[in-house]
């Protein structure tokens, strides 16, 4: 009976939280039909994504995207960034790990400026999830680092809460189990203390996980049944589903299949009530494998071709590899070799071999052992090989480090047994030496036994001088050997450094460029899906408010490609300067016309004081520092703003000066301008883009042409530039 009220009570539950989100998504519809402005539709587009966000991800991201077209004509930063922060969960939902990057990355750029800092801290805890899921460890620590600061400023501990899960979740992934239980109890703490029942659930089933992963299988089942228990409290169907689904596998794993299949069920039917099938693909899966174990064959196709379907809705590579090689496996055992080999070539087809070396390495097993059984050993050779590779380069390292430590264990032990025998050795000739003695009786035994004892100490001690003397040289070698140890440690650590250093580099410099180059294109592809589906809607001015917004996209890229070219021959120091002679005036003057458009835009004043010097440099790399300097100060400047630029030869030198009455810059954005640092880049008073390459290239240009570069930046920035003015050769 008691049972049977249980299950009412969440069918009950399930069947009211259905209805909810139905009847919220029709209220929502309907108030966007009265609504006659675009702030309104664009708001209201997004609570209706958010409503759609668990039970259909593919429908939230169509809403989301709307609302982004609203917001774009509305020009509300906090709106905009809403809507992107929506269409970032909606693709990660979507197994869309890069696309939900480069949707969240479109706010980082202007994070600083939004009022409201609990939006932030969840935009950086999103950017945090997806860098995670995409393998950019550094990235993702860096983002939930952040997030955690926001959150623990605002005094937020339930956000605290959740992102000290996130970083549970991260460690976890990577296998150190240990320290994903520290933050999951840590984060348990805060939910406990806010008696956040939701956030207690979400922690209890990690820390299962956890244990689940350890092998420590009753922890496992006693922490998921806490989280179950919590559920009769605080309902959550889709929480609940899932936790039904960890059990499974822990019975699995356990080999209680009758126990598994009934959570698994749980699991699936609450699902299904929910609407929300593409939730049970690892049910799926989990049941194939207990079909398999019982020898169930057929069921276990049906069952993995299910998981496959669903798969291919998340278009996830790894899920479907995995189903494919699932079904080749049933096949192998129905001894249907070709119908085996062609799943695992849709594997192999499906994946990138380089994202998941473990499917991977999977997948060159059973091809290995496919092609076997069809007698092509040599091509089975082939991936076995492959297969091996792959296993040695996860587990090389780890089986150098015990090989090592066996062998040092055993020259010691070998050092200890020689001592013990030399030991015994010397002990034996004091007796021998002893009972001698006793046996003298007379001066002329013991006159011989003097002098033989004389000889033999005489020869103990040239014996013991050449020892010694050997033992000094392989002591000397040692220390030379433990020197040249000591360098290539260090080599080593320097080396580690230096390459961790250059990856974050790395993945900072490849998220702006990501971004800036995929921007235009998504605004291009925006306008045309508009143009194409749309075209009743759109006036003629909004046209033009895109074509233009197109336009400055267009040639921020058309900088960052430059400034990107002339950055990579920086780095690998392939420039030569070519002296010749150059007006400097003439080169000031040509690069304020090149940029006249955006000066009028701006009603910008140009102040320019230069004198006629004739300098000797490098015209190439002289017309770039202008450029990026009269480009860099047009782009900080707001309107009705004032530029100074002044040339001068004091000293037998050239300096040139760009100031600007402009926003200004950071003292540690200086810092990292002037070294090999990538910074987060700025946006420009217009919203302009920009990457900060530009100035790091000025910089080597001018240490390359043994200039001086100066930045001040007070009541807006001054860029100072030094060169030594060379005479005519």
């Amino acid at each position: 009976m008691k049972k049977l009220i249980t299950l009412l009570y969440t069918f009950i539950i399930i069947y009211n939280t259905h209805a909810q989100n139905i009847v919220q998504a029709d209220s929502v519809m309907h108030l966007i039909e009265i609504a006659d402005n675009n702030h309104d539709r664009c708001k209201l587009y997004n609570d209706l994504a958010e409503i759609y966000i668990y039970t259909s991800p593919k429908r939230s991201l169509k809403e989301a995207t709307t609302a982004l077209n609203y917001a774009l004509k509305d020009n509300d930063l906090a709106l905009k960034t809403r809507c992107y922060l929506n269409i970032g969960i909606a693709l990660r939902h979507l197994g869309r790990y890069a696309d939900a990057v480069d949707s969240l990355h479109n706010v980082l750029h202007y994070i600083n400026d939004l009022k409201d800092e609990t939006l932030a801290a969840s935009i950086l805890n999103q950017v945090g999830i997806v860098h995670y899921q995409l393998g950019h460890d550094t990235l993702s620590i860096n983002a939930y680092k952040q997030s955690m600061e926001i959150r623990k400023r605002l005094a937020d501990d339930k956000g605290v809460a959740d992102i000290l899960n996130n970083l549970g979740n991260f460690y976890n992934g990577k296998g150190n189990y240990h320290k994903a239980l520290e933050y999951f109890f840590k984060s348990l703490e805060y939910d406990e203390k806010m008696n956040n029942r939701k956030g207690m659930m979400a922690s209890y089933n990690n820390i299962g996980l956890a244990y689940q992963n350890m092998k420590e299988y009753k922890k496992s089942i006693s922490y998921y049944t806490k989280a179950i228990e919590i559920t009769e409290y605080s309902p959550n169907p889709s929480r609940e589903a899932s936790i039904y689904n960890n059990i499974g596998s822990v019975y699995i794993l356990k080999s209680q299949f009758d126990s598994a299949i009934h959570y698994i069920e749980k699991s699936n039917n609450i699902y299904q009530e929910l609407g929300l099938p593409y939730m049970m693909q690892r049910n799926y899966t989990n049941l194939g494998l207990i079909a398999e174990k019982k020898g169930e064959l057929k069921t276990s196709i049906d069952y993995h071709n299910k998981s496959l379907e669903i798969a291919h809705y998340y278009k996830n590579e790894s899920l479907i590899a995995g189903a494919h090689i699932n079904i080749s496996r049933i096949y192998m055992l129905e001894k249907r070799y070709n119908t085996a080999l062609q799943e695992l070539i849709k594997a192999e087809e499906s994946i990138d071999p380089y994202k998941n070396i473990n499917v991977t390495s999977k997948l060159f097993l059973g091809l290995a052992n496919v092609y076997h059984h069809l007698g092509k050993n040599d091509v089975a050779y082939q991936y076995i090989t492959r297969h091996f590779v792959l296993r040695d380069s996860i587990y090389n390292v780890e089986k150098h480090a015990i090989t090592s430590k066996i062998e040092a264990q055993y020259e010691s032990e070998k050092r200890i047994q020689r001592i013990k025998s030399l030991r015994q050795d010397q002990i034996i000739k004091d007796l021998q030496i002893d009972r001698q003695e006793l046996s003298i009786r007379n001066w002329i035994v013991i006159a011989s036994i003097t002098l033989i004892i004389l000889i033999l100490v005489i020869a103990m001690y040239l014996n013991r001088n050449r020892f010694n003397k050997k033992l000094s040289e392989q002591n000397d070698k040692l220390n030379l050997v433990n020197r040249e140890l000591n360098d290539i440690n260090n080599q080593l650590i320097q080396s580690e450094e230096k390459l961790t250093e250059a990856n974050a580099t790395k993945d900072q410099l490849f998220s702006i460029i990501s971004h800036d180059l995929k921007s235009p294109i998504n605004r291009l592809q925006n306008l045309v899906f508009i143009l194409k589906n749309r075209p009743e809607s759109i006036s003629e001015d909004d046209k033009n408010v895109y074509l233009n917004n197109l336009d400055d996209s267009l040639k921020g890229v058309n900088e960052l490609l430059n400034n990107l070219l002339n950055w990579s021959v920086t780095q690998q120091n392939q420039f030569v300067v070519k002296y010749e002679s150059i007006n400097i005036a003439e080169v000031i003057d040509k690069n304020r016309d090149l940029f006249k458009s955006q000066i009028e835009d701006k009603k910008l004043k140009i102040n320019v004081d230069s004198d006629k010097t004739i300098l000797r440099s490098d015209y190439n790399m002289i017309n770039f520092i202008v450029r990026n300097l009269i480009h860099n100060a047009i782009k900080f400047t707001p309107e009705n703003g004032s530029i100074t630029i002044t040339h001068k030869t004091p000293d037998n030198n050239c300096v040139i000066s760009v100031k600007d009455t402009g926003i200004g810059i950071p003292e540690e954005y200086i810092n990292n301008l002037l070294t090999d640092n990538i910074v987060i880049p700025q946006r420009g008073t217009h919203n302009e883009k920009g990457t900060g390459i530009g100035l790091h290239v000025c910089n080597k240009f001018i240490i390359k042409l043994n200039g001086k570069f100066n930045i001040k930046s007070s009541n807006g920035s001054e860029f100072i530039v030094t060169l030594p003015i060379k005479e005519d050769i």
